[in-house]
């Protein structure tokens, strides 16, 4: 757990993964000084919520009127995450920098902290900070009792995979695990390895998988945002294309089944449903399965994705598909040789 110098200060600074644990650290502050949330001297604004940074500039500058000691209490500040406006970060800086007013303590937390921007090592400079990090028990106990309110259990050898995989993010691991609990049915009551090995998305290829989802949807105004981001973190774009290549394909080769006959459109089950998948998949004509390239075939995939993938590309024809995975194609030899990234990648978001 990593701390700043304790020296007197009026800003504090508290981040981590965990929302609970956040927010309990401010109640022991609280507490330290005698208040807790609902007293008049403590103020608390969401900055995730509609809370506008001239709301918050205003009471940072706004003396208490019953109190002698105002506390002002920033849950999940927008500046502090990616995206965050520069505008808006430059104001909130000078502001802090120059100071408020003694009569007023600041208190600011957040989870999702990105630690490139100027406001984070502004605030590390001038506040009491300290990063909140999950112990590893309390981290396992979180996530059994997460997977208990999913009325599972859960093998310790899965538990250590889902933190391997997913890192300390309780949003993360519950969104995962409410996904896992649907797969494996009501009948199971403990979760295994097996389980989850392939059906979850770990933490590295989280945003390609978001990226190839708003583009295959089209969603294009939510590919053009993951693919800033990606490119702000310097993420390969031959890569970023390469993995929307393999999922056309998969996408082609679902679209291939439906369209051969291989399963009737009309039967295809909303919900998964992992035996009328594993059946259909065993019918299907091997003249047709031969045809697929091996290094990115249908069959390896787990068969809860199979189904995502089925009913994804129900979205378009076999001839738009394949007309889409072209484009991408082209992209891809417009980066090797060496046209801008952004530029590329753009014109193919637009185009979809």
């Amino acid at each position: 757990m990593a701390t700043s110098q304790k020296i007197p200060r009026q800003i504090f600074f508290f981040f981590g993964p965990d929302e609970f644990l956040l927010r309990e650290k401010v109640k022991s502050l609280l507490d330290s000084k005698g208040f807790d949330f609902s007293h008049e001297a403590v103020e608390t604004l969401d900055g995730a919520a509609s809370v506008s940074m001239q709301e918050i500039l205003a009471s940072l500058q706004t003396l208490p009127l019953f109190t002698e000691t105002k506390y002002i209490w920033i849950k999940n500040l927008r500046l502090l995450e990616k995206g965050g406006s520069p505008e808006e970060e430059k104001i909130f800086c000078e502001t802090i920098e120059k100071g408020i007013p003694l009569q007023n303590v600041l208190i600011i937390t957040h989870s999702r902290v990105d630690q490139r921007r100027k406001i984070f090592m502004a605030l590390k400079k001038i506040s009491i900070w300290e990063e909140i990090s999950l112990s590893e028990t309390y981290l396992k106990q979180k996530i059994e009792k997460i997977a208990q309110d999913f009325g599972k259990k859960i093998h310790f050898k899965a538990l250590s995979y889902l933190m391997e995989e997913l890192g300390d993010n309780p949003a993360r691991l519950t969104q995962e695990l409410e996904k896992i609990a649907i797969h494996v049915g009501p009948s199971k009551t403990q979760i295994e390895v097996d389980d989850i090995s392939n059906l979850i998305t770990s933490r590295k290829e989280e945003p390609f998988y978001k990226f190839a989802d708003a583009f295959v949807n089209p969603q294009k105004m939510v590919s053009l945002k993951v693919v800033r981001q990606l490119l702000l973190q310097d993420e390969n774009p031959i890569g970023m294309i390469l993995h929307l290549v393999g999922h056309l394909r998969m996408l082609i080769q679902a679209r291939t089944l439906v369209e051969s006959g291989s399963m009737n459109e009309s039967e295809i089950p909303f919900s998964y449903h992992k035996n009328w998948i594993e059946q259909k998949i065993q019918k299907s004509p091997p003249q047709i399965m031969e045809q697929f390239p091996q290094e990115a075939h249908l069959l390896k995939q787990h068969p809860y994705r199979i189904h995502l993938l089925i009913r994804q590309s129900l979205q378009c024809s076999l001839s738009e598909w394949i007309q889409r995975f072209l484009d991408v194609y082209e992209s891809y030899w417009e980066l090797v040789n060496s046209k801008p990234a952004g530029e590329v990648l753009e014109k193919l978001i637009l185009k979809s």
